[in-house]
């Protein structure tokens, strides 16, 4: 039996259009699993709007990120390294440092 690939889906609302979406979960369907799904943007920006429904039919969790630097998504997940063993996701936030 072949293993499924599984992935996190993290997604930088702020420089992203949500119109995008469906065809982003169908090519992540060909490949595994999304059993991450997070959205990072400033919610309170007007232009996210567009972003509500599609989040609440993907269950995917939206994650509040101040737009106060340039790159908030880098800023957010940049300073941790993803590893998959095959069994588990494992970050290692020693690389924070």
């Amino acid at each position: 039996m072949e293993a499924t690939m599984r992935i996190a889906l993290l997604i930088d609302a702020d420089n992203a259009s949500a119109a995008t979406l469906d065809h982003v979960l169908s090519e992540i369907a060909d490949l595994g699993v999304a059993n991450v799904r997070r959205a990072y943007g400033d919610w309170a920006n007007p232009s996210l709007r567009s972003w509500r429904e599609a989040l609440l039919s993907n269950a995917i969790q939206p994650i509040q990120q101040v737009a106060y630097t340039i790159k908030p998504l880098i800023v957010a997940t940049g300073l941790f390294e993803v590893r998959n063993d095959g069994n588990h996701i494992r970050t290692k936030p020693e690389l924070a440092k």
